[in-house]
Parts: C-alpha cells; sequence; structure tokens
C-alpha cells in the first residue's frame, strides 16, 4: 500500500472497525523488532502490510520479513546481509519483503 499506518487512507483496512489481521501482528510472525519495511525499519517507515480475514489468518503456518538484501547502516550492518552484498550497490532493494506460509 506504500504509505504509514496513521494515514487517512488506510483506515478503513487498519483502523477501529477493521477485522483484518495484519500479519505482524500474528503469533507465528518473526520479526526483529522493527516495524518498518524501508529504510531503517523504524515505524515510519512502515510501508507494506499483508491483511487477512480471520479465517485466513488462522491457516497461518509462519510469517517474517525478509531483510538480507537491504543494506542499511554503518557499513550496511543494521540488518544481516546476503554476503554477496558487500556495499550498498550490490544491494536488491531499500524495501523489505514480508511474507507469509498459509496452508491452503
Amino acid at each position: 500500500m506504500n504509505d504509514i499506518p496513521d494515514r487517512d487512507p488506510l483506515q478503513p483496512l487498519l483502523g477501529n472497525g477493521s477485522n483484518l489481521i495484519e500479519v505482524r501482528q500474528h503469533s507465528k510472525f518473526w520479526g526483529d523488532g522493527r516495524p518498518g519495511t524501508h529504510g531503517h525499519g523504524n515505524k515510519g517507515d512502515k510501508l507494506y502490510y499483508i491483511l487477512m480475514s480471520p479465517p485466513l489468518a488462522n491457516r497461518i503456518q509462519e510469517g517474517g520479513i525478509e531483510r538480507r538484501e537491504i543494506w542499511r547502516g554503518k557499513r550496511g550492518t543494521l540488518f544481516p546481509h546476503f554476503p554477496e552484498i558487500k556495499e550498498a550497490k550490490d544491494a536488491a532493494s531499500d524495501h523489505a519483503g514480508l511474507w507469509v506460509d498459509i496452508d491452503l
């Protein structure tokens, strides 16, 4: 959705009255303590979401955030990264990917 959670356009999906579950709120989501999906992963950097109905969320096996393709921080060490990423120009993106494994 490429927008931060407290912006008006997202309120129908993320605000009070919505029964959608955001994958990062699920007990089977493993994260690194940083909610953002862009930049340094701070709260204001949260741009991407996986939203599910409660029945679909009940089928989650696990979920997570993939940051190994990102180069951030001093010498790229804010997040662990793939060994092939030796400097900023090698990074695949400055956006982390969310993923979820669902038993369908």
